[in-house]
């Protein structure tokens, strides 16, 4: 959902020009457009300080307003800064209709619910917000499936963990461990890390609906994790398809 300020239509013309459908977008007449703003190392690490605006306006009813294009879609995926409810709902209406899941838990350091743990088909963290969900320290691959199983326990199904350099694992609701070693970045040397989560879990939404094996899923996110690196900027990284990989 949109804000309501100047950032609104600047963010939807950028949103236009990837390609990406915002005609069933809102705008918020009483919250500005929600924002992150990336701290840079000369590394190319990024963290990041979120200001969710209009998207915490987000209701149950509104996310039951949105039920016939949640239901007709072939994945859904879900970020923290829209408020757990609205989550909760659309997740609910995924999941009667038989529509995959990825659950984001970044952007809000908050606990998640148990009721949305079963919900959602991949809970997507990173290796410090599992451990954060997990309580539990989270420095090796070891210790991530640990803590990944402890989230199990809790009703969580698939745990889609990425690592960093150290590369993406993925234990599945039957208790399959698949890994995934980080890709060579094109041109040799990280940049800028913004986006790198969000590129390698939309592509692993996309692989996963062209019906893809879990494996090649988790390469095809590795190679857009890998060149989401290679550019600065959030919007500037190539493009990569299922084909290519």
């Amino acid at each position: 959902e949109f804000g309501n300020d100047g950032h609104a239509e600047a963010m939807r013309a950028a949103l236009r020009e990837a390609g990406v459908d915002v005609s069933r977008c809102g705008r918020s007449a009483e919250l500005p457009t929600g924002q992150g703003l990336v701290l840079l190392t000369p590394d190319g690490a990024a963290s990041s300080v979120v200001v969710a605006g209009a998207n915490s306006g987000w209701t149950v009813a509104r996310a039951e307003e949105l039920a016939p294009l949640v239901t007709g879609a072939s994945a859904v995926l879900l970020q923290r800064e829209i408020p757990e409810e609205a989550n909760e709902a659309i997740a609910r209406l995924c999941a009667a209709a038989g529509v995959p899941v990825l659950q984001d838990v970044g952007g809000e350091d908050r606990p998640i619910s148990d009721h949305l743990l079963r919900l959602v088909t991949y809970l997507c963290p990173n290796e410090t917000e599992l451990e954060r969900l997990a309580g539990m320290p989270v420095c090796d691959e070891a210790q991530a499936i640990a803590a990944a199983k402890s989230l199990q326990a809790r009703g969580a199904r698939g745990v889609l963990v990425t690592l960093g350099e150290g590369g993406s694992l993925l234990l599945t609701a039957e208790g399959q461990v698949v890994r995934q070693p980080a890709l060579p970045v094109p041109g040799g040397r990280v940049l800028d890390a913004t986006g790198a989560g969000d590129s390698f879990r939309a592509a692993f939404a996309v692989a996963l609906t062209e019906g893809l094996p879990l494996e090649q899923c988790m390469r095809f996110a590795a190679a857009a994790g890998a060149v989401a690196v290679s550019a600065r900027g959030a919007l500037r990284g190539g493009e990569v398809t299922t084909g290519a990989w």
